[in-house]
């Protein structure tokens, strides 16, 4: 419904730099969602507010909107879901230029990270990659990101018809 296409053009507005509107339109977002008692509606905003502050290069309010978030999720009786954290703070430590932190990180969700959560493996050995190559180790970079394409390609290459419609 409507938070839905808010969400949307929130996300647009992000991804297209401008972080003020976006981040306006979450916080309202995240309001409704806190008025409303919709916790995993409100942990993922903070989710987004938190990235925000990251690309605004202010890793320490994204880091305190994440710990909001994993507050909330933990709340909600979703543990699991708030262990997906250690990749949103990963993503922050490589925003504020601390590749072997980030990379620590990304290791902790690529382990938590079960076999068949494919785009969540993908995302985590990706930055893995970025992490490796902000501190110069080409080689290894590359064999990450080999390793999350491969990865990625048999899984959709085992897709059917059918096993999509599931």
């Amino acid at each position: 419904g409507t938070n839905e296409a808010l969400s949307f053009i929130a996300e647009l507005a992000m991804t297209s730099g401008d972080y003020e509107r976006a981040s306006t339109m979450y916080q309202e977002m995240a309001e409704r969602a806190a008025k409303s008692s919709d916790l995993p509606e409100l942990a993922q905003l903070k989710s987004q507010l938190a990235a925000i502050a990251a690309r605004r290069r202010d890793p320490a309010t994204a880091l305190r909107l994440l710990d909001e978030a994993g507050a909330v999720l933990r709340r909600t009786g979703r543990p699991a879901a708030a262990a997906a954290l250690p990749y949103e703070h990963g993503v922050v430590a490589l925003w504020d230029n601390k590749p072997v932190a980030a990379e620590r990180l990304f290791r902790a969700a690529l382990a938590d990270a079960d076999t068949t959560e494919h785009v969540s493996r993908y995302l985590a050995q990706s930055r893995l990659a970025a992490a490796r190559l902000a501190q110069g180790d080409t080689a290894d970079a590359e064999r990450w990101l080999t390793t999350a394409t491969d990865e990625l390609d048999t899984w959709r290459g085992g897709l059917s018809d059918s096993t999509l419609r599931v």
